[in-house]
């Protein structure tokens, strides 16, 4: 079946998690034509490797590193009070809830490290129970599963795209390829293209029109509001800055909180993984060591599964297009989020008061980070809750945990 060279019924910016699912699914109707388009390359074998994710950062695999701007209730020990943020960008058991003869495997890796025991063992001392919070269940613990096959990641690239991207012929696949801008019908509102460039060039622009349907911009939280203001969508004062026509003036820029309901704000992920601690705290928050079977401690990180907090993307000033736009996350400037990462923080510490924790002399690491060096450790300010062990190993252990209303805490910058 022939199509027009540049003619498509879908086109997809961006080929992260979900754009790979949905360009399997749309292109299983032979009649539409789909394109996809990334800006990265082809994902490389070393993708496959789930340890290697941080050394991959600051490659040609990871869109950029950007420093958000300095933050007045957040990042405060870091340089400039500015923390970096990492983009990827590349193609990239329960019988009740896990869907059989799928595409994508999702699996445990087959080695468990005795931390993950003493951790599991621990939580569940404090209450938790045993859960897959992958199923109906998500208040508890349990050894993390990953999108994995036989020990190697499984990305949607992989599973949704290779076995099919040969086969069908009405999909297209453009990587190394930058969406600058986004065609917009000025009577009818409608996006009817986009435009980008290929490889290094820069200055040759290409058009791609979806006239039959739609074009389906994914392109992330950071991308996807930048892509949106050069494309005329957005505030009019920040547009007419750069003498962008205006096609519609709306507040794209602002990333909204996503929490309207007080007790799902409570909702928290701990994430522990290992680090290795140096005897400058700072030092050992910035510089990060692999590989990991390398370390001498193990970092306990709640993370907030909804915020109330909002924060903001503007163009760069210097270079719109291709510089880094600025990133505004503006942590913690409305509440509960505050109280709830600390108090999670300090859930995290009860993990010291375990039997599974004293049988293998468990310790906090209590060197405040310079901006907290005021205040005792555990009662105003907690930078971070690492492990220390004498044995050098490694845990994968996910817990969800839910602050009560009675355990808030509060004066501590993180």
């Amino acid at each position: 079946m022939n199509f027009p060279e540049k003619e498509y019924d879908f086109v997809i910016v961006r080929a992260g998690s979900a754009r790979c699912v949905l360009a399997n699914r749309l292109s299983e109707v032979k009649h539409k034509k789909i394109l996809l388009i990334e800006a990265g390359i082809e994902e490389p074998d070393v993708a496959e490797v789930s340890a290697f994710v941080f050394l991959l950062t600051g490659s040609n695999i990871d869109g950029c590193i950007d420093r958000i701007q300095p933050e007045q209730h957040a990042c405060q020990s870091r340089k400039n009070r500015e923390c970096m943020m990492a983009r990827g960008k590349i193609v990239k058991e329960n019988q009740r809830y896990y869907s059989q003869g799928g595409y994508q495997s999702v699996q445990r890796f087959p080695y468990i490290d005795i931390i993950t025991d003493i951790l599991l063992n621990a939580w569940q001392e404090l209450g938790y129970e045993l859960v897959d919070v992958n199923a109906n269940n998500q208040l508890g613990v349990m050894s993390q599963q990953t999108t994995s096959a036989n020990g190697t990641h499984q990305s949607t690239n992989k599973a949704f795209i290779r076995p099919i991207r040969r086969k069908r012929k009405n999909l297209t696949i453009k990587t190394e390829s930058y969406v600058t801008k986004l065609f917009v019908n000025n009577k009818t509102k409608c996006v009817t293209g986009v435009e980008y460039t290929s490889g290094n060039n820069r200055t040759q622009l290409n058009r791609i029109f979806a006239k039959k349907k739609e074009v389906i911009l994914s392109a992330g939280s950071i991308n996807s509001p930048k892509i949106l203001m050069l494309s005329g969508i957005g505030l009019r004062e920040e547009l007419e800055k750069y003498g962008i026509q205006v096609i519609s003036n709306l507040s794209v820029k602002e990333s909204p909180g996503s929490c309207n309901n007080d007790w799902f704000c409570n909702w928290t992920k701990f994430y522990f993984y290992p680090r290795r601690f140096f005897n400058d705290t700072e030092e050992s928050f910035e510089i990060g060591v692999k590989p990991f079977s390398y370390y001498n401690v193990i970092s306990v990180r709640p993370l907030l599964l909804s915020t109330k907090s909002r924060g903001f993307i503007l163009l760069n000033g210097s270079d719109p297009l291709w510089g880094a736009p600025l990133i505004y996350p503006r942590y913690f400037i409305s509440n509960p989020d505050l109280d709830v990462l600390v108090g999670n923080m300090k859930i995290a510490l009860k993990l010291f008061d375990t039997e599974s924790s004293k049988k293998y002399d468990f310790t906090s690491i209590d060197k405040a980070l310079p901006a907290c060096k005021e205040f005792e450790f555990g009662e105003r300010c907690l930078s971070a809750t690492v492990i220390l062990t004498n044995a050098a190993r490694f845990a994968e252990v996910l817990s969800f945990g839910l602050l009560q209303p009675s355990e808030r805490y509060y004066e501590c910058r993180l």
